[in-house]
């Protein structure tokens, strides 16, 4: 694998962690011989619970492709059978059909370039496990979710795993929080408002949006803070009554607001970018377009959540949310009425909403999504097969046939200098060591013979020197006992030795 930078260094690693669109996660880690390990946000893995968030699209993508492949027309043969004689599964029901669309669409779309990687690398082009060889060879995969929130499906082996959401540590609130916006909430604390925002996302109809938040508090009667986010929401509210802007906000004209007049009689307020982590704490609830991360952050705030999903996996975050009984039903905003998002705010407050969100907050904080994470990744990694059978610090890179070991970096460049004189048999050739072959089931293997191996950058301490010569000397002593006396030598092999200090 030459790296991108074009100075023919190889591009090494030891294992691959990665999500699943970035596709040639798999097909790298067969080149490279080493173990790949599934972690995302959203569900990917087969099962009967709950859809793919991208069924629907990937379904309208296949009918409409123009290459009509074996395994495509397989695939909608089958499909077309099943919905017209209205099989009934518990296992196999429209949610897993959903997660084959989505590979199969991938499929469709890139395995041409895989093709050709897989043969330029010495691999067979083609792979018997089709679309679905990500669940077909059970890669390990990690959830990063809370399984309070959305516990592990019954029909998910045990490669699979629920983490926990993870939080980048000192990610929250440190500085003093914006005091226009902190004495806005206070002037009335017995109406907490709900916070509404939608980040980055493309608003259909901006000034409708507004509008239609502005009537459904109003019907209400509750207070909201409407943050203006990349599509300027609330800019057009300027000049109705009850409505105040903090300091910097944009206008429809693009001027800025001057100082906020916390005298004014008012129930909305416009503010601009603030961080979640501080404001979701002060109010009564959220509203937001259900990206996974501030999902987390609402909930964990023990916020009722209201999500109007636009694209993705915010459609699935939203129904798991209104399952969970932690906010309304989601629902998009070009769907949204004065009338029926005013019964959805006053939802936000009733106390099953509340008690659900907060029995989720608990959960949150008791679970740490990213120890989970690393113990779990750790734990599906067979560590006696890549480490350096005399210095386990070390990753093995190197097999050596004629004394059945394979070495890391230190060893070889030690061994290859300085050889023992009671290690009568010569090192011999070197092959390259795979620590997971995925064409055999994952077992370890050798590679091809390596000629120019360059370790001339390696350095080699004492210390190290000290056990790799202390664990080699032990593991040829279990190898070579002494015979009885009268008895007829016997060389003894152990392919994988396990004496080592």
């Amino acid at each position: 694998l030459p790296d991108e930078k074009g100075d023919n260094k190889p591009f090494k690693a030891d294992v691959i962690i990665a999500n699943p669109p970035t596709y040639a996660h798999v097909h790298l880690a067969e080149a490279m011989g080493i173990p790949l390990h599934m972690m995302f946000t959203m569900p990917w893995s087969p099962t009967s619970t709950f859809p793919h968030p991208m069924g629907n699209v990937a379904y309208k993508d296949l009918k409409e492709s123009v290459e009509k492949s074996e395994e495509l027309t397989t695939f909608m043969k089958l499909y077309k059978r099943t919905k017209e004689n209205k099989m009934k599964s518990i296992w196999v029901n429209e949610n897993v059909w959903s997660y084959k669309k989505v590979d199969l669409m991938m499929h469709v779309g890139m395995h041409a370039l895989f093709e050709k990687f897989r043969e330029k690398q010495g691999l067979k082009p083609k792979w018997k496990e089709g679309a679905s060889i990500i669940s077909e060879r059970e890669v390990p995969f990690a959830y990063i979710w809370s399984p309070s929130l959305i516990p592990k499906p019954v029909d998910w082996g045990e490669h699979i795993d629920v983490v926990g959401f993870s939080e980048l540590p000192g990610s929250g609130f440190t500085k003093p929080p914006p005091k226009d916006i902190n004495d806005w909430i206070h002037k009335d604390l017995s109406k907490p408002p709900i916070f509404i925002g939608f980040g980055s996302c493309v608003l259909p109809n901006v000034r409708k949006v507004a509008e239609t938040i502005y009537e459904a508090a109003k019907l209400a009667d509750v207070r909201v803070i409407i943050q203006q986010g990349w599509a300027g929401l609330g800019k057009h509210l300027k000049g109705c009554e009850g409505v105040s802007f903090v300091k910097g906000a944009k206008y429809e004209d693009d001027t800025e607001a001057p100082e906020l007049d916390l005298e004014r009689k008012d129930f909305c307020l416009v503010i601009g970018r603030v961080a979640h982590s501080w404001l979701f704490d002060m109010v009564a609830g959220v509203c937001h377009h259900g990206g996974a991360g501030t999902t987390y952050a609402g909930l964990k705030a023990a916020k009722p959540t209201l999500i109007a999903p636009f694209f993705g996996d915010q459609p699935f975050w939203g129904q798991m949310v209104n399952n969970a009984g932690a906010g309304p039903k989601p629902t998009p905003v070009e769907q949204w009425k004065p009338k029926s998002l005013a019964l959805k705010f006053k939802s936000m407050f009733t106390k099953e909403q509340k008690k659900a969100a907060m029995v989720l907050s608990r959960a949150f904080n008791r679970e740490d999504g990213a120890e989970e994470a690393v113990r779990i990744f750790h734990e599906k990694l067979n560590l006696g097969k890549m480490e350096c059978d005399l210095l386990q610090s070390d990753v093995a890179r190197f097999w050596i046939p004629n004394w059945k070991l394979k070495l890391g970096d230190r060893a070889l460049k030690y061994l290859r200098d300085d050889k023992p004189t009671w290690v009568h048999t010569e090192m011999g050739p070197i092959n390259s060591y795979k620590s997971f072959d995925w064409s055999h089931n994952g077992c370890s293997s050798y590679d091809k013979e390596l000629k120019d191996i360059d370790l001339e950058n390696i350095v080699v301490g004492e210390k190290c020197k000290e056990i790799i010569l202390r664990n080699l000397k032990a593991i040829w002593n279990q190898r070579t006992p002494k015979s009885p006396k009268g008895a007829e030598y016997i060389k003894v092999i152990l392919p994988d030795p396990r004496l080592r200090l």
